[in-house]
């Protein structure tokens, strides 16, 4: 088995776990929301503006676009450590800037079609967290999400391909932490 077919079965494996998982979150909100319909009729609670068809679609893109692009994030740093302490140091940094959108997130609510925001939703990694809120609060150009749908693509493919290189020395190496340099080599030889 080629490692692009063995990280590929893993990665597309926990997405339908976490689909699963939405899904039944989903049918239980709306069993609830069913049952309780004189509470829900009686007070506003404001979902109808989020209710447009596109919402959840652009939710599942989004959705299954971020957890392709982050797992290959931590696919490399789980390749490359050999204990939890690693991991955290390899993933900190990391994660301070996958957190942007997260910090950022007031701003791009209250003015959606600001530069900010713009260039914001078509940085790949940031994609999925800030191109969904501009999708929730607004109406982006069509140009816009098919642009930052493709770039994702184009980072995920990417991704994949470096992370499959890494994944294949790495997950077979013991010992210290790998360098920059040595990564790429691995990226090279594999």
């Amino acid at each position: 088995m080629r490692p692009i077919e063995l990280l590929s079965g893993k990665v597309l494996g926990m997405a339908a776990v976490g689909l699963t998982q939405l899904v039944a979150w989903v049918a239980m909100a709306a069993f609830l929301l069913g049952a309780g319909s004189s509470f829900a009729s009686s007070a506003d609670l404001g979902f109808a503006s989020f209710a447009r068809p596109g919402v959840a679609v652009s939710f599942l893109v989004f959705y299954l676009l971020g957890y392709l692009i982050y797992v290959c994030v931590y696919a490399i740093g789980g390749a490359i450590v050999n204990s939890e302490k690693e991991a955290q140091n390899f993933v900190g940094p990391i994660m301070m800037v996958l957190m942007i959108p997260w910090i950022l997130v007031m701003p791009v609510i209250l003015d959606p079609d600001s530069r900010m925001s713009v260039v914001l939703s078509l940085v790949p990694v940031f994609t999925p967290v800030t191109m969904f809120i501009r999708v929730l609060v607004s109406q982006p150009p069509a140009w816009q999400v098919a642009l930052s749908v493709a770039l994702c693509v184009a980072t995920i493919y990417a991704m994949f391909w470096a992370t499959a290189k890494v994944f294949r020395v790495g997950i077979l190496s013991y010992g210290k932490r790998p360098t920059i340099p040595e990564l790429w080599r691995w990226m090279k030889e594999a």
